[in-house]
């Protein structure tokens, strides 16, 4: 698994590390190897904290169907929490159903199972040890570090797969805690959707948060391909190729993946994902061996030793 390393710089008098997870669209016991994977990078590095990403599960037809791969799922989420403690944010396909009929005779094929996600698998593993839901709410983490997650409602991707701004300026009041975070502190912010993050920072609710690591985008599909190099040397800034809206417009994929600063204060880190191409795109399914599954270490340097170092350099 390839991690991209990232340092950020920290208004905290300690470092912290933290592994990002997202994208791993489980489906059943056939893929156990990734989440073996997984396992393997922290068995070889040591983290503070663990940051999941949104979209652990493919859709919750395994939750209904599926009682050994269940088992298996819900025991990595409890693994990790064993190595350190582990914070979930969710997305869409953790929250519907997939339908074969509506797949086949409608234009929806998934339908909205929230309570089956809560039911079955939140409340089972915020029994873990060391495994937290936060919801729409800051919390410290560490000494000098708070993480908030938001996990927007459904209605936000469902008809629009890039969201619907609009249902963010609406839910705006729900954002309001994040002008009042500590400025003091070095505050993280996870949401599934990198456009969602954006969307904050354009309309000026991003508040005092430091860092935002969003997911959703499963690398932006070009890392195989010489696509985005020669695009880069004709001078077009380019993160990937094909978005989430199964767009190939240029102008939608400066912001694909990687760190993206959004100015002098803020950083958005987009996560690669585990898995590119998930279990329900078919015969493109069967590609999803030739890109990387991806995760991202970040290290919170304090500002304090940055400037230590560049004073002896």
């Amino acid at each position: 698994m390839k991690l991209k390393k990232y340092e950020i710089p920290s208004k905290a008098k300690e470092s912290l590390k933290a592994l990002v997870i997202s994208d791993i669209h489980y489906v059943g016991l056939q893929d156990n190897d990734k989440l073996e994977r997984i396992l393997e990078v922290l068995k070889n590095n040591k983290y503070d904290v663990i940051y999941l990403g949104g979209d652990i599960i493919d859709s919750t037809n395994l939750l209904h169907f599926n009682a050994k791969a269940t088992y298996k799922i819900l025991a990595f989420i409890k693994d990790l929490g064993v190595i350190a403690p582990t914070y979930i944010a969710y997305g869409a396909n953790d929250l519907v159903y997939y339908s074969i009929y509506g797949a086949k005779y409608l234009k929806e094929p998934y339908i909205e199972d929230i309570k089956t996600f809560m039911n079955k698998f939140l409340e089972v593993v915020s029994g873990f040890k060391n495994i937290y839901v936060v919801e729409n709410t800051p919390l410290v983490i560490k000494e000098g570090y708070t993480l908030s997650i938001i996990n927007p409602s459904l209605d936000y991707v469902f008809d629009n797969p890039k969201g619907d701004p609009e249902i963010i300026k609406r839910d705006k009041i729900s954002y309001s805690f994040l002008r009042y975070l500590d400025k003091d502190k070095t505050n993280t912010l996870i949401c599934h959707y990198p456009e969602f993050i954006l969307t904050l920072y354009k309309l000026d609710l991003l508040g005092n948060i430091d860092l935002s690591i969003a997911g959703h985008d499963h690398n932006g599909l070009t890392q195989m391909l010489p696509i985005e190099v020669l695009l880069n040397l004709m001078g077009q800034k380019n993160r990937g190729l094909i978005t989430p809206s199964k767009s190939i417009r240029l102008k939608n994929t400066n912001n694909l993946r990687g760190k993206i600063e959004l100015d002098s204060d803020r950083t958005l880190i987009i996560n690669p994902a585990v898995t590119t191409i998930s279990e329900r795109n078919d015969i493109l399914k069967k590609i999803d061996s030739l890109f990387y599954e991806g995760a991202s270490e970040i290290t919170y340097v304090p500002e304090e030793e940055i400037k230590r170092v560049r004073k002896r350099g």
